[in-house]
């Protein structure tokens, strides 16, 4: 077998190119989770212990607006109706602030108008986040999107050598351009798709889901939006407030991190919003 006839290991036969092609592929996977985890922003660790603040950096807006519908759901202000429908029954003066753009909805409210009504309320809890160095403002990002990408976007410059001279030679490349088109799709989601919070900020949250971890088995009265917050509806699995939690499994919810893809959500912000997509930042 003729391995180099002059262009190295642009040389390798198909099979043998596609192979190492392969294995850089994962090697740029690992390059590109390294390279997030030691670019990301120091930031400050400093303690919080605010539900809306702890579930927007969390998960976003998404997250946030669940934690605000538990604390709701739980002083009685909402109840459920049906099973994808949220009634507002009282309006109580010591609701949360950012809880009292849901109590001003026309009732019963949809998630999707719920979701909306926390935007603004989100979009506040966001800048206050960005301020104590917890998560990584807009400007901050451009930097760590192109570090995550950068092993992706190195490796189909490599990959596009071979197939220009296999396409040169009239050999065929259709495997090549596959992997080439996969490449670019996973280096535009580590371009789009970053985890905004600072190195302090996943420090804080870790030690807020330590000091709590006992509301994932059981939240007392009074602590839905802090469990929530931190642990998602899953808490409330066989709680008083279970039907909510299925409304949110139902639709695909209780999922994300505080990221940006372009929007300013977590799960959509979330935040991987202010936060969403989440989780493709490490």
């Amino acid at each position: 077998m003729e391995f180099v006839t002059g262009f190295g290991v642009f040389d390798l036969p198909g099979g043998a190119f596609l192979a190492l092609y392969g294995a850089l592929f994962v090697v740029a996977i690992t390059a590109s989770l390294v390279l997030a985890r030691v670019m990301r922003p120091e930031g400050r660790a400093i303690p919080e212990s605010d539900p809306d603040a702890l579930a927007y950096l969390t998960g976003g807006r998404a997250r946030m607006a669940e934690s605000l519908v538990a604390s709701l759901l739980e002083a009685k202000a909402l109840m459920m109706e049906g099973s994808n429908r949220l009634r507002i029954v009282a309006q109580p003066s010591d609701a949360r602030p950012a809880g009292r753009a849901i109590l001003a909805l026309p009732s019963p409210a949809s998630w999707a108008a719920v979701a909306r009504a926390a935007r603004s309320p989100a979009a506040a809890i966001e800048q206050k986040l960005i301020r104590s160095g917890l998560m990584i403002d807009k400007a901050g990002m451009m930097p760590l999107r192109l570090w995550q990408a950068a092993p992706f976007l190195l490796l189909i410059g490599f990959g596009a050598i071979k197939w220009q001279i296999g396409v040169a030679r009239d050999k065929p490349v259709g495997f090549l351009a596959a992997l080439l088109v996969v490449t670019l799709v996973v280096a535009l989601i580590r371009l789009l798709a970053v985890d905004r919070r600072t190195k302090g900020g996943l420090a804080a949250l870790s030690t807020a889901r330590e000091r709590f971890e006992r509301l994932r088995r059981a939240p007392a009265a009074g602590e839905a939006a802090l469990a929530v917050a931190l642990f998602g509806t899953t808490v409330l699995a066989g709680s008083a407030l279970s039907d909510f939690h299925r409304m949110r499994a139902a639709s695909g919810g209780d999922a994300g991190v505080a990221s940006d893809s372009g929007s300013s959500d977590g799960s959509s912000g979330g935040g991987c919003g202010g936060g969403g997509c989440g989780g493709c930042g490490s």
